[in-house]
């Protein structure tokens, strides 16, 4: 079989990964210019091709058959050669629709707002009415039934879920995000299309809100899952989807540790690594090795603002690592840019522990009272951070055995 996938851009692409988890073929990414596009089609020169950015209404003039879901849609992003017959059909909707229930959102009867007017945008609006809800599509130029951005802030009581299928927070440009989730106030849900980074800005927000929230590597997985058994003829056994999924968050997504000073962050990290075979970076440990002096004396010399600069500035720099762990100081929540970019491939796990102590170590946490004044004023802010929450009260195998399991991860 040939098998690939079609693009402008496809660097950063995961798609051969995917394929060759769920049915062990060999895949390629054939990126291509507007003008070779067609060229490559009248070629046929493969077995089937998935589609992407920004040739999935493009390709279908050249097809000899489309499907019903595509032809709905008004786009392609699977297209199988049948003896020289090309047939055209779409994935993505089926990919948005597992992801949506197997995050466990319920739409039906209800309206969702869906940002943009391309094809992965059309793939979600006939997803979410094969769901039952009822979709708007959003965009920066509407026409034909879409609303604009503000008329959505007008109306934003109406919307129950908020689903990105624009790539605006998608890497590089991890910063941005389509919509100010601050403005909505009913939402029961958010979805973002973009897979890379796993979890984009807005779905950051969603998650420091309280709003369920579900990233787009699930639906690139489920997608695929179904292109695979239209190139093959069989269906991807759900073990087989599933442990692909996982073996792509593994992988890629890093497990960052949060917590009181005491809390034992550093040993559980370290643990961790040993236990998972991650590499293991702990923030104030390199912020010592950087001062050349520990952090009570950089406090001391140089200020609190000092210190949360460059604590900021390691931040970045550790968040753009995949599949490490990484053990952060306590007061690193103090700034939700240094929690953004660490959530972005991140999963946070707040380590709590009964028996804290002050440690004169620590500038701000050096007696009782200092230390509880502390924990005060930063609870909250680990609870609005953390994606799960772990004691570390018995042994350190025993913790960082609980943290794996919990996200997931097998020993």
């Amino acid at each position: 079989m040939k098998l690939g996938l079609i693009g402008k851009t496809l660097g950063h692409s995961w798609s051969w990964q995917i394929h060759d988890m769920l049915i062990h073929e060999h895949y390629e990414n054939w990126e291509l210019s507007e003008e070779e596009l067609v060229p490559f089609l009248q070629k046929k020169d493969f077995t089937g091709i998935n589609v992407t950015i920004p040739y999935k209404e493009k390709v279908m003039p050249y097809l000899d058959e489309i499907s019903s879901t595509a032809e709905e849609i008004g786009a392609v992003n699977c297209i199988i050669n049948r003896d020289g017959h090309l047939y055209g059909c779409n994935t993505d909707c089926d990919g948005f629709m597992q992801l949506v229930t197997r995050a466990g959102m319920q739409m039906k009867g209800k309206q969702a707002a869906v940002l943009g007017s391309g094809g992965a945008a059309k793939a979600v609006m006939a997803g979410v009415s094969q769901l039952g809800g009822r979709p708007v599509m959003v965009s920066r130029h509407p026409h034909d039934g879409m609303i604009s951005y503000s008329q959505l802030y007008e109306q934003q009581a109406q919307y129950s879920f908020l689903i990105n299928a624009t790539p605006v927070g998608m890497y590089p440009h991890m910063d941005e995000t389509p919509v100010d989730l601050d403005a909505f106030e009913h939402l029961e849900g958010v979805v973002d299309v973009v897979a890379n980074p796993l979890r984009t800005k807005l779905c950051f927000q969603a998650s420091c809100k309280g709003i369920p929230w579900a990233g787009g590597l699930g639906m690139l997985v489920y997608q695929a899952a179904a292109a695979d058994a239209l190139f093959t003829g069989q269906t991807v056994p759900q073990e087989t989807v599933d442990a692909c999924l996982g073996t792509l968050l593994r992988q890629r997504r890093n497990i960052v540790l949060i917590g009181m000073p005491t809390s034992g962050k550093s040993s559980v990290a370290v643990m961790l690594g040993t236990l998972s075979k991650k590499p293991v970076y702990d923030t104030d440990t390199i912020l010592e090795q950087r001062f050349g002096t520990s952090i009570r004396t950089c406090f001391e010399t140089h200020g609190e603002p000092y210190f949360r600069m460059k604590e900021t500035e390691l931040a970045k720099e550790l968040a753009a690592k995949e599949g490490v762990i990484i053990s952060c100081g306590g007061g690193i929540i103090k700034q939700d840019e240094n929690m953004q970019v660490l959530s972005q491939h991140g999963i946070v796990v707040w380590l709590q522990r009964n028996n804290l102590f002050p440690s004169s170590d620590r500038p701000l946490s050096a007696d009782e009272d200092s230390l509880k004044k502390l924990y005060a004023q930063r609870k909250g802010l680990y609870e609005m951070y953390s994606d799960i929450r772990v004691a570390n009260n018995g042994t350190l195998e025993d913790t960082a055995k609980q943290i794996l399991k919990k996200i997931g991860e097998r020993v």
